[in-house]
């Protein structure tokens, strides 16, 4: 695949659209989160960040991975064999995240024992799961049916409410209105589409006989177990931070030091998001998997030396902007920025591109064993080096999970022979 054919797909599958969306969406994240610190109070941010990053490893599996399997299963379907898929999967999902939601609201004394401040955070906090269930359905919907442009509008609208939402509600009740804003913007949010776009009915529709539901299931289990392990991976550290140095002032300090460099996985969602269903639909390409990656590199090679070393000379500079009380987020952000260059050069593209191929499962295997090494450096390093450790153990484990996609990329090619022209 020629760069030029590379950027020019790009663009036909409104990757502009996609390109921008995300832009924006990441910048109005980080303005949330941003004046979240600015008006909370130190130690309401780090509770509410705790119970966020718990929250945080449950979402992935929400609808337990129906969403996902809606985008590969759905790509080989006509339009309205995919709607049909939509609403089954929907369906289901929506009880299964209902479920979850009820479960965790049942269990808050367990996961905030460490960090009781947090508990009234978390008890709102697990009502987002049914929202972001909902949404997370429609956008992968829009990807579904090509539709990359409405994916990219309703996703800046959205974040454009949420930031409203979120700096109205912590005027007016502090931290628990921003975690109020969280949980009810989502689903609002998400009714109003599916209600404007006439998404869901309740008639009986058979589903189109190429759709094995065992298949189904399990390559959404599949892919929830490694999305689960992937977000334990990005956010384990914050907790074992809480509960080995039980500290919520530490907690607040390492979220903060994340916010940038972890925003900058947007970079590589854009190209991700745009093509994630030709990668389903050309699953068996050799040739066109392989010229995507290589054509990919050529662009984020660059782009991470140039973050590794732009962090590197501005450390000493971040402190003040966060404010007081955050003077020591200079060398995480660094740090943390070695650890973005693994995503940006191996996890994310080749994380994705495997996920939407049959090898779905050694993805899970390799992100869940990345993650028990994390969970184990993070032990030794926290106790040792405090925050810094936190954030080497975490690098460490992204970089060993990067090299291990490659490895299997390198094998799925080798067992894939189909190399049809697709450069005409």
């Amino acid at each position: 695949m020629k760069f030029k054919y590379f950027i020019g797909s790009f663009y036909k599958s409104k990757g502009a659209y996609v390109f921008l969306s995300i832009i924006v969406t990441k910048l109005l994240s980080f303005f949330i989160t941003y004046i979240a610190i600015g008006l909370l109070l130190k130690d309401s941010f780090g509770g509410i960040a705790y119970a966020n990053s718990i929250i945080s490893f449950v979402i992935p599996f929400m609808g337990m991975g129906a969403f996902q399997g809606l985008l590969r299963f759905g790509t080989k379907l006509e339009t309205n064999d995919k709607a049909v898929l939509f609403n089954y999967a929907l369906k289901k999902g929506f009880l299964f995240s209902l479920a979850i939601a009820f479960l965790l609201f049942a269990l808050t004394p367990l996961f905030t024992a460490k960090l009781p401040k947090s508990s009234p955070f978390f008890r709102i906090l697990v009502f987002q799961i049914i929202g972001l269930t909902i949404f997370e359905f429609v956008k992968s919907y829009f990807r579904l049916i090509h539709k990359n442009h409405l994916y990219a509008i309703w996703d800046v609208i959205y974040y454009l409410s949420l930031l409203a939402a979120a700096v109205l509600l912590i005027h007016f009740f502090g931290g628990t209105g921003y975690v109020i804003a969280l949980v009810v913007t989502p689903f609002v949010f998400s009714i109003i589409i599916v209600i404007k776009y006439n998404l869901l009915y309740f008639g009986k529709s058979a589903l189109h006989p190429s759709i094995n539901l065992k298949s189904f299931w399990k390559y959404g289990l599949i892919v929830s177990l490694g999305a689960v392990s992937s977000q334990f991976l990005y956010g384990i550290d914050i907790v074992m931070v809480g509960n080995i140095l039980k500290n919520s002032g530490d907690v607040a300090v390492y979220k903060a030091a994340g916010l940038i460099p972890f925003s900058l996985r947007f970079l590589p969602t854009v190209f991700i998001t745009t093509d994630y269903v030709k990668f389903a639909e050309n699953d068996k390409n050799r040739k066109y998997l392989a010229g995507y990656y290589k054509n990919y590199l050529k662009i984020f090679i660059p782009l991470s030396v140039a973050s590794i070393l732009f962090f590197y000379l501005t450390s000493g500079l971040w402190g003040g902007f966060f404010g007081s009380g955050y003077e020591g987020v200079g060398k995480l952000i660094w740090v943390f920025s070695v650890a973005i260059a693994a995503g940006f050069i191996l996890r994310i593209p080749l994380g994705n591109i495997l996920t939407a191929t049959a090898w779905a499962s050694y993805i899970a295997y390799i992100t869940m064993g990345s993650l028990l090494l994390n969970v184990i450096l993070n032990y030794v390093f926290i106790l040792k080096y405090g925050l810094v450790g936190a954030a080497w153990a975490t690098t460490i484990s992204m970089w060993v999970a990067g090299v291990a996609s490659f490895v299997v990329f390198v094998i799925y090619l080798k067992k894939n022979t189909n190399v049809q022209n697709i450069e005409n």
